[in-house]
């Protein structure tokens, strides 16, 4: 198992990642910026230094979708159960929805949004992000972790080196159907996600397996070079990356490649203790707010400096500080669910204790009035109450017990009655002879009806 991405420096790399989004987000698409203008240090073939700059940022989803199939398979390694990744889902949306619900809610306030119940909903569950465009990668991000379990029983199965190369032909299939779906305006919500899921796989499978195989842990071993020289191989791959933008079909391809060097470059030039670490753990709520301000609510603060490196800073920390906000939103919210919990726990003791009494009661109460109603000479029954899944009663003759289903209660008295009666004539009969069932059709004779009617409704 690789052992190179530590918890650490996978939250310095998500910051990272994150701050090229923002980069990617704030100037790699001008026709977005409307209400306002900044200054440029100087231009190239008539585009902006920042804009040739920023355009690479969008490795950023690569870079997320990479650690997320390493870090899944770090956490769960063997273990792995639907469970785990359905609480890793649900942390994740309890974040989402925080935001969601502060940001949307009052986009509808503010009149930024017009009301639509099927939207909503969409949106809520991330089918859909017509309220923010930048958060289509949660449909990616949700089906990835679905289908982990799965990729981990395939790599169990096949040699790694064949998945990767079927993982990547796919991966290249699913920008195909993509860009034909674009190409021919195809609106089949069903046939974008496979587009997507097939388009964004090959990353988290390539995580997952230099997890499980260690391969970053072998490449360390053969190239044993400097800190300060991953430091200028991380620069240069990423001015790689920001020079193939232009090459449409092989850029996309070639940064497949790409991404995973970037990211162990990263990981070999970073401290495992550094203040990036501290940051990174703001990286996904960095992601589902940024975007409301250069785009759909703030655009005019978020450009006021006018200069892009003091723009993009501004924004990293107003990011950083409502991450913070957030964080806090949530730890007071759990707090007070958790108190609410409390009380509901302790109502639930209550009535269970009095509920228990009351139960008890109605049992001892039928037992006692049958007891007294059969003319045979039987013990006086100890009444025990337990659940019980295979029997409705059970008669310990020895001991004198008659012990009773509490699921009993669940259903007409009558069949409480009869439960009884049953138990009380094993005192007479041990056993389910004919004799048996006559003495209990003698105190109880419609036992056949109810006999069936638990029979079937068990």
């Amino acid at each position: 198992m690789d052992k190179i991405i530590t918890k650490n420096k996978s939250k310095s790399i998500k910051f990272i990642a994150v701050c090229l989004m923002i980069t990617y987000h704030l100037f790699a698409f001008p026709a977005r910026i409307v209400e306002v203008s900044y200054n440029s240090l100087f231009e190239i073939g008539g585009q902006t230094i920042q804009f040739y700059i920023s355009r690479a940022g969008g490795i950023c989803v690569g870079m997320f979708t990479f650690l997320s199939g390493y870090g899944l398979y770090i956490s769960y390694n063997k273990n792995i159960s639907y469970k785990g990744i359905f609480k890793r889902i649900y942390n994740f949306y309890k974040k989402y929805w925080l935001v969601f619900f502060i940001f949307i809610l009052g986009g509808f306030v503010l009149g930024k949004y017009k009301f639509n119940l099927t939207q909503f909903i969409l949106n809520l569950i991330g089918l859909e992000d017509s309220y923010n465009g930048e958060w289509w990668y949660v449909r990616l991000y949700i089906m990835l972790l679905l289908s982990y379990p799965i990729i981990n029983k395939i790599l169990d199965r096949y040699n790694y080196k064949f998945v990767l190369i079927i993982s990547f032909l796919i991966n290249i299939g699913g920008y195909g159907i993509t860009t034909l779906s674009a190409i021919f305006n195809i609106k089949f919500r069903l046939l974008a996600l496979l587009a997507l899921l097939l388009g964004g796989q090959f990353l988290f499978i390539l995580g997952v397996v230099i997890a499980k195989y260690g391969l970053f842990n072998s490449l360390n071993e053969k190239i044993n070079i400097k800190r300060k020289t991953y430091i200028y191989l991380s620069i240069v791959t990423f001015f790689i990356i920001v020079f193939i933008e232009d090459i449409l079909v092989i850029g996309e391809i070639a940064k497949l490649i790409l991404i995973p060097i970037f990211v162990f470059t990263l990981v070999n030039a970073i401290k495992d203790e550094s203040c990036l670490s501290k940051l990174g753990r703001h990286s996904t709520n960095m992601w589902l707010t940024h975007s409301f301000f250069c785009y759909y609510y703030f655009q005019r603060i978020t450009f006021i400096l006018k200069y892009p490196i003091l723009i993009l800073l501004q924004l990293i920390v107003i990011t950083i500080i409502v991450s913070i906000i957030l964080e806090k939103i949530e730890e007071v919210f759990l707090s007070k669910l958790n108190i609410f919990n409390r009380k509901i726990i302790w109502i639930e003791k209550t009535l269970n204790k009095y509920l228990s009494k009351y139960i008890t009661n109605i049992y001892k109460e039928r037992l006692d009035y049958y007891y007294n109603i059969f003319k045979e000479q039987i013990p006086i029954p100890n009444l025990k109450i337990r659940k019980m899944t295979s029997r409705w009663g059970v008669c310990n003759i020895k001991n004198h017990n008659v012990t009773l289903n509490l699921e009993l209660s669940k259903y007409d008295i009558e069949c409480l009655n009869y439960v009884i009666v049953h138990e009380l004539s094993h005192f007479i009969h041990p056993n389910h002879s004919k004799n048996f069932w006559l003495q209990v059709s003698k105190y109880y004779p419609n036992y056949k009806e109810v006999r069936k009617y638990l029979k079937n409704n068990t």
